[in-house]
C-alpha cells in the first residue's frame, strides 16, 4: 500500500506496488495451501480420538469409514 500511495506522486513507484502485490499474493496462496496440507494432517491424527470423544465409535473400533465423517461434519459445521 505504501509504495501505492507514492505512485500518485512518482509514477515509477507504481510498478513497484504492483510487483508487490503479486509477490504478496503468491506468498499468501502458497501459506494458505501449507496451511490446509497442516489441518488436513491434524485431522488425520486426531479424528478417532475425536469420534471416541463425540461417542460415534467404540473404543475398540478399527475404522472409521464415510459415515462416520459425515457424522462429524454434521455436528461440528458452522452453519448460519
Amino acid at each position: 500500500m505504501g509504495y501505492a500511495l507514492l505512485a500518485c506522486w512518482w509514477w515509477p513507484t507504481a510498478v513497484a506496488a504492483v510487483c508487490c502485490a503479486v509477490v504478496a499474493r503468491s506468498r499468501a496462496h502458497d501459506a494458505l495451501d501449507a496451511f490446509a496440507e497442516l489441518v488436513e494432517a491434524a485431522v488425520d491424527v486426531h479424528a478417532r480420538e475425536l469420534a471416541e470423544r463425540i461417542g460415534l465409535v467404540g473404543a475398540d473400533s478399527a475404522v472409521l469409514g464415510h459415515g462416520v465423517g459425515d457424522r462429524m461434519s454434521e455436528l461440528f459445521r458452522k452453519a448460519g
